[in-house]
């Protein structure tokens, strides 16, 4: 029993998987970009709310909030710290 081989695909593999190589890199380089953009985006907003909660605090610190007594001042400090920021 001989087969006879198909000229046509004969070296098919090497430039299937050339393509899919190249297919796949191009899929890690998107999901890896995207996850740094992720990251940034958390720091970005971390950073802001801890400048919109320092901002409270110095608000609430200063004299011109008279309404703003001791009790008020030690609940901004605590929630700085469960920020976790």
């Amino acid at each position: 029993m001989t087969r006879r081989r198909n000229s046509r695909r004969s070296g098919a593999v090497a430039p299937l998987v050339a393509l899919l190589l190249v297919v796949l890199c191009v899929v890690i380089s998107i999901v890896l970009e995207e996850g740094m953009m992720l990251s940034e985006s958390r720091r970005a907003q971390a950073a802001a709310d801890a400048a919109a909660m320092a901002g409270a605090c110095v608000l609430c610190l200063t004299p011109a909030w008279p309404e703003c007594d001791v009790e008020d001042r030690i609940n901004f400090s605590k929630m700085d710290y469960r920020n976790h920021f």
